[in-house]
């Protein structure tokens, strides 16, 4: 029992020895707080130095955007020596700092701004080695930005042209047969029955470059350009019925067939948008800024419409071409406005989104067209009958409401409304930006 007793005193003793061993070694001891300026406003991206006295051991930290914090862990017990430094302040210096196993120690310190004869102070600096949100480092007063998108309007003008050979397609037959068949003999009905693809005009795809300059963080001046392009190729074709109901006087079958078609048919629009503005915006928190903005400038725009247009006859043996092609160019003011969404992505790079509304109204388009019509026998090849025409001035809107636009030599009769292309309509654009 004694051998048994002096092990476990012995036991007891180096458990107690150790226990106070790491007591004395304890490392918990903490210094944190938070630094600001002198109007209340905290200051992100301060160097803190925490220094030993006693074995000179330094430990650095920076305060973060949230309430312009930082925080010691684990230090040492000892006397210690805390300064903060950020370029464009005063550095400051808390000495003679005691730390005990275990104890707390919070600051709350206000750096004073230097004289603007020792240098100006950025408003906050960057966290370092960290995402940083635009909003968060000091004030970069340019930006440049990237985006593209696309907007709903629809050149109103430009689309009736479709739906005005379309009716021209529907009238055609009849005028055919009326001028190079009956002679003025009209058979009793006809009807059509439409095929193919028949597309309006799509949106448009904005492609945007904007350099920014920032006089403060609220108010923003802008000055850009934007390139956008319309297309459309469509082919269609029209089938029209006829019906004889005089098959005794009139050669022809009791029912027979014309068919019409636009094997190739373009439109195009490309337009050229400088534009300059403002934009006032308010931080949301997070690197996010939502903001209004005003653009305004002058479009440039070039018109193209091509088609061509074919009656075929198979049963006279007969091919009816129209072909048609026009090319213009007019400009006009241009005004542009709406709301977007800035996000911080890292130190001055961000993504953006913007929903606009644009008022864009082209004017006195001026350009060329040519025409021709041409009756060909398919029997032959021979050409029946041929006009061509080629005409240069300004663009006149049609007559009616399915008329196509029309050129009329300057110095001509202006009768008529000028031709108008109507650009306005609601739109989206995203892109990245940039802040140096």
């Amino acid at each position: 029992m004694s051998r048994v007793l002096r092990i476990f005193v012995l036991f007891y003793s180096m458990a107690f020895f150790t226990t106070g061993l790491l007591a004395g070694q304890a490392t918990s001891a903490r210094i944190s707080g938070s630094v600001q300026n002198e109007q209340g406003k905290f200051l992100a991206g301060v160097e803190v130095t925490a220094v030993n006295v006693g074995n000179n051991a330094t430990t650095k930290v920076y305060t973060g955007f949230v309430k312009g914090s930082f925080n010691f862990l684990s230090l040492a017990p000892g006397v210690y020596q805390v300064s903060f430094d950020l370029p464009g302040y005063r550095s400051y210096v808390a000495a003679g700092i005691r730390l005990s196993a275990d104890q707390s120690m919070t600051l709350r310190i206000t750096l004073e701004r230097l004289p603007a004869a020792e240098g100006a102070a950025p408003e906050e600096e960057a966290e370092a080695d960290a995402p940083v949100p635009a909003d968060a480092g000091p004030l970069k007063t340019w930006q440049v930005e990237f985006s593209a998108g696309a907007f709903a309007n629809e050149p109103g003008v430009l689309n009736r042209a479709i739906y005005g050979d379309l009716e021209a397609s529907h009238r055609l037959p009849q005028q055919y047969y009326w001028d190079y068949a009956f002679n003025g003999l009209i058979v009793s009905s006809y009807g059509g029955r439409p095929n193919g693809m028949l597309k309006t005009l799509g949106g448009i795809q904005p492609l945007t470059a904007r350099l920014r300059f920032f006089p403060n963080r609220w108010l923003s001046l802008a000055a850009g350009i934007s390139w956008s392009e319309r297309r459309m190729a469509s082919v269609y074709s029209l089938t029209h019925d006829f019906f004889n109901g005089d098959t005794e006087s009139l050669p022809f079958p009791e029912q027979f067939s014309v068919i019409s078609e636009f094997p190739d048919y373009r439109m195009g629009v490309e337009m050229l948008f400088p534009h300059a503005g403002a934009q006032a915006s308010q931080a949301m928190g997070s690197g996010v800024r939502v903001a209004e903005f005003v653009h305004a400038g002058w479009m440039f725009a070039a018109c193209r419409l091509s088609s061509l247009k074919i009656l075929h006859d198979g049963l006279l043996g007969l091919d009816s071409t129209q072909d048609l092609a026009m090319e213009g160019r007019g400009s006009g003011p241009a005004l542009e406005g709406g709301f977007r969404i800035d996000v911080a992505v890292w130190r001055g790079l961000g993504i953006f989104v913007e929903a606009a509304y644009l008022l864009s109204r082209v004017t006195r388009v001026t350009g060329e067209s040519v025409s021709s019509a041409m009756v060909q026998d398919q029997k032959t090849g021979g050409i029946l009958s041929s006009v061509a025409e080629q005409k240069k001035g300004r663009w006149w809107k049609g007559d009616d409401f399915f008329s196509r636009p029309a050129v009329r030599p300057d110095g001509g009769p202006a009768t008529g409304t000028p031709f108008t292309l109507d650009l306005s309509g609601p739109g989206v654009r995203a892109g990245l930006c940039f802040r140096f």
